[in-house]
């Protein structure tokens, strides 16, 4: 499980946040990683606000491909990329395929 500064930055969007009900978390701290059962959260180290992270099997249904079409995909954007966890790279593929969003290391464009 990515919980990455870099991650948490690129789930902090209202395209991936409005996809999960987003739920109080009790006695979090700023900067926590919290489970909640199987949902991850991270807690901003600003604004004490919970940002869901999403976990691979939770991408695949976001983006709308079969497995075998976002596995693909995944891998197309690590070999690109190179550094990116798979995550990173489910992220980036939800992102593209419904919104037409790219990640340029700062914010999605």
């Amino acid at each position: 499980m990515d919980t990455s500064e870099t991650y948490i930055k690129m789930a902090d969007c209202p395209e991936i946040q409005g996809m999960q009900e987003q739920t109080y978390v009790a006695e979090a701290k700023q900067g926590d990683i919290v489970r909640r059962g199987e949902l991850v959260y991270a807690v901003n180290p600003t604004t004490s606000r919970t940002i869901w992270l999403p976990l691979q099997d939770e991408l695949h249904p976001m983006s709308g491909l079969t497995w075998m079409d976002y596995d693909r995909k995944c891998a197309e954007v690590q070999e690109r990329f190179g550094w990116l966890t798979k995550e990173m790279a489910g992220i980036q593929v939800v992102m593209k395929e419904k919104h037409g969003k790219v990640w340029d290391g700062e914010e999605w464009g």
